[in-house]
């Protein structure tokens, strides 16, 4: 049975005009070889690759990138660029890679952004100054994004960690996430930020 946190980390929620979607992001144990074809037939998708075909797989949508040596290939999705799980965790303590037309509803304002990650880490959502004081500018391969880092309340059940770096490229918005439980996040900090250093886009 999955916690909150682990079935937050499997989502990625994306503002779509007056809406908000949510997007959960799953999968059986089956192996594919054993299942019943593709189970996208008549939708125009192809069918998943399998572990050993992710793991090989080379980076997607023009990314460049030093992966950590301990980082693990994570659950990758149509939308996703790159994903890894961390050493130490479970499914939910991820690094994902995403990006989205920035035209798409509240996808680029940075403060909606913030208040909806501060939600899914229990935090109250932060409003004027206080978002200011949460977020800080970064350069990935000589853009200016905004950089932010959330965490549970201490009298969590089970405190939550959230890393986010956004940033806008081409009409494109895209998102560096990292989240789980809050001691691993935290212990893969240094990593994540050498991760975004080496970032390059083609």
């Amino acid at each position: 049975r999955m916690t909150k946190p682990e079935v937050l980390a499997l989502a990625e929620q994306i503002p779509a005009a007056a809406i908000t979607a949510t997007v959960f992001h799953l999968a059986g144990l089956k192996p594919v070889e054993q299942s019943m074809g593709n189970p996208h037939a008549g939708l125009g998708i192809p069918p998943p690759a399998t572990a050993q075909q992710a793991a090989s797989a080379p980076p997607r949508g023009g990314l460049k990138y030093d992966k950590p040596a301990e980082w693990l290939p994570g659950k990758m999705s149509m939308m996703r660029k790159a994903a890894f799980l961390l050493p130490g965790g479970g499914p939910a303590d991820s690094v994902t890679v995403t990006s989205f037309p920035a035209g798409s509803g509240q996808m680029s304002e940075v403060q909606a952004n913030v208040q909806r990650w501060a939600g899914q880490v229990g935090m109250q959502p932060p409003v004027g100054e206080a978002i200011d004081d949460l977020t800080e500018k970064i350069q990935v391969d000589g853009i200016e994004g905004t950089y932010v880092e959330l965490t549970s309340p201490d009298n969590s059940a089970r405190p939550v960690a959230l890393y986010v770096t956004m940033l806008e490229r081409e009409g494109q918005v895209w998102f560096f996430k990292m989240m789980g439980q809050r001691e691993i996040v935290a212990g893969q900090k240094a990593a994540f930020r050498e991760f975004l250093g080496s970032v390059e886009f083609e």
